[in-house]
């Protein structure tokens, strides 16, 4: 089966065993350059369906083992408290201490950076807006470490599957070295709310995140939702992760010219969610 996109093509081959995703050829030397380093770490992680980067000419072609699964929230309620076990398993080994002040800053520098890039009225508006509402936290952590590890980046129910022996992760174009708590954060905003009405708060959010103790048997990521607790200006940290990472892609769809209204539509959706928490 081929599925055809503005962006390029998607390959699914269950007979030889692979699925291929193929980006248009337009694609500039540094979107090529971030995409292939991305899908080279992601690649490391044994929940990955055989994931691989294939270079055509400056194209970006990503093959991934077909796996005959089904999503995780379509299968055992614990294939889900599995998945996470194992994914911050491996992920605390690769993580690092860092000034919450300083990792701050430098997110909030990415941020304008990508603003200039991308050039666009209505979202140069969202982020002035954005940044004057929380620019006054960063006096408030100075003193305060967060861990930094591998982050997914769009971690949902609908990125992850499992075949009842195995557990797997697909979509890693938003991979990167993030805050331990995003793809938790994320994922619960995503998949168990659906939305961020005007009643979810900061403290709800943690307070969840603790009660549902799908993590409950890692006690670095319980120390860190703890410090998240006794510190919720630190929220603004994973606000600024996430508005990052889709300004990231919506640069690289300009540079492409290729299903930038829609990517855009939805950075402004998380715009107008995040305002709410």
């Amino acid at each position: 089966m081929i599925k055809v996109k503005p962006s390029g093509i998607k390959v699914f081959n269950p007979e030889k065993g692979y699925v291929l995703t193929e980006y248009s050829t337009k694609m500039p030397d540094s979107t090529f350059m971030n995409i292939k380093e991305r899908v080279e770490k992601a690649s490391k992680y044994y929940f990955t369906p055989g994931l691989s980067f294939i270079n055509k000419i400056n194209r970006a072609v990503i093959k991934e083992k077909f796996i005959n699964a089904r999503k995780i929230d379509q299968t055992k309620e614990e294939n889900r408290r599995l998945f996470w076990d194992k994914y911050y398993s491996v992920q605390i080994k690769n993580n690092k201490l860092v000034t919450a002040s300083l990792y701050y800053v430098e997110l909030i520098n990415s941020i304008k950076e990508n603003s200039e890039l991308i050039n666009d009225k209505d979202i140069s508006y969202q982020i002035n807006l954005f940044l004057s509402n929380i620019k006054d936290e960063v006096e408030n952590i100075d003193d305060i470490y967060i861990k930094i590890g591998d982050s997914h980046g769009d971690l949902t129910d609908s990125n992850i599957y499992s075949d009842g022996d195995h557990i797997y992760v697909i979509d890693w174009l938003y991979y990167k070295k993030r805050w331990i708590l995003h793809d938790l954060i994320y994922f619960f905003l995503r998949t168990d709310i659906k939305s961020c009405p005007e009643s979810i708060t900061k403290n709800i959010i943690v307070n969840t995140l603790s009660e549902k103790s799908i993590v409950c048997n890692n006690n670095i990521i319980s120390e860190e939702i703890e410090i998240l607790r006794n510190n919720l200006h630190l929220f603004d940290i994973f606000k600024c992760e996430l508005i990052e990472a889709r300004l990231s892609g919506l640069y690289e769809m300009i540079e492409e010219n290729t299903e930038y209204e829609t990517a855009k539509k939805k950075v402004m959706i998380w715009f107008d969610a995040l305002k709410k928490i």
